[in-house]
């Protein structure tokens, strides 16, 4: 939160709200009672990540995300698997 409070200006304007976004499915993930909805929260931190991952812009940062969504998306899948 400090790197982002110095970048503040020069990057985009977004970065504190997808951090909280971030923080919000990291204690739900942390406080929730069943596995369900630790899936529901996992998701909302990773589309936090995603949007934080992409924040800046820039050609190399975009294949990265893309390789992190594609990941995360094939490990999220197996994950409702297990639930189910």
């Amino acid at each position: 939160l400090v790197y982002g409070r110095w970048r503040d200006g020069r990057r985009g304007r977004h970065f504190h709200a997808l951090f909280q976004f971030q923080l919000l499915g990291l204690s739900g993930a942390f406080l929730t009672g069943d596995i369900f909805n630790l899936f529901v929260f996992f998701e909302v931190m990773l589309i936090a990540s995603y949007g934080l991952m992409l924040h800046g812009g820039g050609a190399r940062r975009l294949g990265a995300g893309f390789q992190y969504v594609a990941i995360n998306l094939v490990a999220s899948t197996l994950f409702l698997i297990a639930i189910g």
